[in-house]
């Protein structure tokens, strides 16, 4: 458990920053980079979990941890901790293939929950549609958008592997509300049944699926009102 900064094979370390879901205002990208510059750091790589990783000596990577919440990043995690929610570009006026607007609600969870100590690293990804662009299929706790507050929400996914495990639904559509409510309660059981280093599809396996499910969520049925159609007839 401790901060994301890594030794590379040539003796350079790497530090990784996160921001809300990969989003970075257009001024913090641009101030940071030129700060970059000046500092000689050689390069900025964009990784698959929507991070920007840094790479530079140590007394570079040093000063960069220390202005980086300046420009709106926060310092990556590792080890057992709730890590950066990967969250798809489902925001409000954005991808034209979103059902509703996921991208809040990922920077939402990202919020509340990164950094919290569970039992083994614990990955979350959200997805604006079912083609599932952030993977939650391959997450520990993923939710997939199927209309207007509606979401389906699978646990114990595992990515990243050569023996990869597709999450399990334990709840089909309900809002975004009890997403939070069942995000709640996954970590609660997890953080409580889990041992020391096991991923919750292990702990799944052993407790049963179940323990997972709080049954005060429920089915989200009410219907969409479209207002603009409505002022039309």
């Amino acid at each position: 458990m401790g901060k994301a900064i890594f030794e590379q094979i040539n003796g350079s370390f790497a530090l990784v920053l996160v921001s809300n879901c990969g989003v970075i205002s257009v001024e913090n990208l641009c101030d940071l980079s030129c700060k970059l510059k000046e500092m000689k750091v050689p390069v900025v790589k964009l990784s698959s979990r929507q991070t920007l990783v840094v790479v530079g000596s140590s007394e570079q990577l040093q000063e960069v941890e220390k202005i980086a919440p300046g420009y709106g990043f926060k310092i990556g995690n590792f080890g057992t901790q709730v890590r950066n929610v990967k969250g798809c570009s489902a925001g409000e006026g954005l991808c034209k293939r979103q059902l509703d607007t996921a991208l809040n609600l990922g920077i939402e969870l990202e919020n509340e929950y990164f950094g919290i100590e569970t039992p083994h690293d614990f990955k979350i990804a959200v997805a604006g549609c079912p083609r599932g662009c952030t993977d939650p299929l391959c997450a520990d706790f993923g939710v997939i958008t199927k209309g207007k507050d509606k979401f389906d929400v699978y646990i114990g996914g595992r990515g990243a592997t050569i023996k990869p495990i597709h999450a399990t639904k334990i709840y089909n559509n309900i809002s975004r509300e009890n997403v939070k409510v069942a995000l709640k309660h996954v970590l609660d059981i997890y953080i409580e049944e889990g041992n020391k280093k096991e991923r919750i599809f292990r702990t799944i396996n052993r407790i049963g699926i179940e323990k997972f499910v709080n049954k005060d969520v429920e089915e989200n049925k009410k219907q969409h009102v479209d207002e603009d159609f409505l002022a039309f007839i």
